[in-house]
Formats: C-alpha cells, structure tokens, sequence
C-alpha cells in the first residue's frame, strides 16, 4: 500500500511529498512502513524521486508499479533519480548531468510487465 503526504504546495500544486510504502491491511492516520522515499515535483511533468530506502528486499516491483500508477495520472512525463552504484532503474537512459531520466510512460509499462 502507497501513502503520500504532502510536505510543500504552492498554488495548489504539490512541489514536494513523502511516500510510504506500508503492508497492506494496516489503515489508520500513521500505518506501520518499510520503505519510504521524497518526490520533488521540478514542474507538472518531470518529479525526481529522492531518498528512496527501505528494508533490503522490500521495494520490488510491486512497489514502483503502485508508484507509477500515481504518477502518471497526474500527468507526469519524466521520472529524473540519482541512481546508487549497483543498483538498477528501469528504462532510464544516464543524461550528460549523471542524472537518470525515466519516461515515465515507459515505466509504467515495464513494470506493470515484469508483474
């Protein structure tokens, strides 16, 4: 189960956000988590994922298929990360920065795939 948590907004459009992976069956106001992570909204269409870390093992596909799925609705295009060595990212392509973009689209669809 995903939880998002609005950290900043200006002129009702959300600039930054917390995300909570939690076990599903846990509602309530603060559920436990395994896995959490920022979204920093550069502009309506590109957000950078910061900060993802959780318990080894726990952020699987699942987890970023239920990430995509909020995303794209809102009319996100590009997913830009800071990949950690070692780790993989899919269907992102390494700009010129270092940075990792993602189209978010295509995201969507990979992992809604390996599902």
């Amino acid at each position: 189960m995903i939880r998002e948590r609005v950290i900043v907004a200006f002129r009702g459009r959300t600039l930054v956000s917390e995300i909570r992976f939690s076990p599903d069956g846990h509602a309530g106001e603060h559920p436990p988590f395994f896995a959490a992570c920022n979204l920093l909204f550069e502009s309506p269409t590109v957000v950078w994922i910061s900060m993802l870390s959780g318990e080894p093992g726990r952020v699987g596909r699942r987890q970023l298929r239920e990430l995509a799925e909020l995303l794209v609705p809102r009319g996100v295009v590009t997913v830009m990360a800071e990949r950690a060595e070692g780790h993989r990212i899919p269907r992102a392509v390494q700009l010129e920065s270092g940075d990792w973009a993602i189209p978010a689209a295509a995201f969507a669809r990979r992992v809604k795939a390996s599902t």
